[in-house]
């Protein structure tokens, strides 16, 4: 049996994202969302939507979106080394040996209070463009902090990268590829190869297991090949090629509706990447109208639905 988590990224960042969730969701293909904190309103979105989908879609989960790359810290003027400004650095931005590991861990821990705070029981942790990834002591932050609240992280090793038939290609493993290329030029290929040999495949397995005994648990596959391809075609490749017996989430990254891509919001919206905003209704129109994903499993007897373990 194949088990599949749809889990929709970024809620509570922007109204064109959590409208297009919200659309996904009554439609009842996808049963996963992931909440971004660090925006001033994020809170109130999250509390409001956790709210409407106790009565409406109990079914659905939430997981935490860390972020430290979009919006602005939780904890403001309290973790400068993550700043420029008052607002998170982009991801290529970061001088990391200036970054205080301990403002990383206590802002990741901020947001995950906030999302308790805002009456969400979390069911994963997960990360805004995979940044707790890109650095070790990031990585170490990330897992003592998913120990300490007994929470599955999303799989850090994309499927792309697993050799498995049908998902090679990938928007984001090619985005991670240039923000390599970034760091090699900020920082030398020295450190850049610290961060790899640091966070290999085998690497993050044995870190995996050393964090609280092994119980910092993952899906068995993050399914990255929609991004980006968001089509009927690449829907259809990855419900037939999915690996057997396991569990894999496959993330989406959804949009409805009219927005302003000024120069003025996007400083607004830091973070968030206007340009993929027509991508964002693209993959929402193949999941919900084009294949619709709830009717697709349904008739698929060889799929299930299925939340993070825990």
């Amino acid at each position: 049996m194949k088990k599949l988590i749809v889990t929709a990224d970024d809620f509570g960042a922007h109204d064109f994202i959590d409208a297009g969730i919200k659309e996904a969701v009554s439609a009842k293909c996808v049963n996963t969302i992931s909440v971004i904190t660090t925006f001033p309103d994020s809170k109130k979105r999250i509390e409001e939507y956790a709210e409407e989908c106790r009565s409406k879609a109990p079914d659905v989960k939430f997981g935490i979106h860390l972020s430290f790359n979009a919006g602005s810290p939780v904890l403001k003027n309290e973790v400068s080394s993550l700043t420029k400004n008052g607002k998170f650095m982009g991801v290529n931005s970061y001088d990391y040996d200036k970054v205080d590991t301990f403002d990383v861990y206590k802002e990741a821990e901020a947001q995950i209070k906030l999302v308790i705070d805002a009456g969400v029981e979390p069911n994963h942790v997960s990360c805004h463009c995979g940044i707790m990834g890109l650095f070790p002591d990031f990585f170490k932050v990330y897992l003592l902090l998913a120990a300490k609240y007994e929470l599955p992280i999303r799989n850090p090793i994309l499927i792309s990268r697993e050799k498995i038939w049908g998902f090679r290609f990938s928007g984001m493993k090619r985005e991670g590829l240039y923000r390599g290329i970034k760091i090699v030029e900020s920082k030398g290929l020295d450190q850049a190869l610290v961060n790899i040999a640091s966070l290999t495949g085998d690497s993050i397995t044995r870190k995996m297991k050393i964090f609280n005994g092994g119980n910092v648990t993952c899906p068995d596959y993050f399914i990255d090949t929609f991004y980006k391809n968001g089509s009927e075609s690449r829907l259809k490749k990855i419900l037939d090629k999915m690996p057997d017996n396991a569990t894999s989430e496959m993330v989406v990254h959804l949009g409805q509706g009219h927005y302003d891509d000024s120069e003025k919001e996007q400083e607004k919206y830091n973070g968030i990447n206007f340009k993929y905003f027509k991508g964002r209704i693209k993959e929402l129109e193949t999941i919900t109208q084009k294949l619709n994903l709830h009717s697709a499993v349904e008739k698929d007897k060889n799929i299930t639905m299925a939340h993070y373990p825990g």
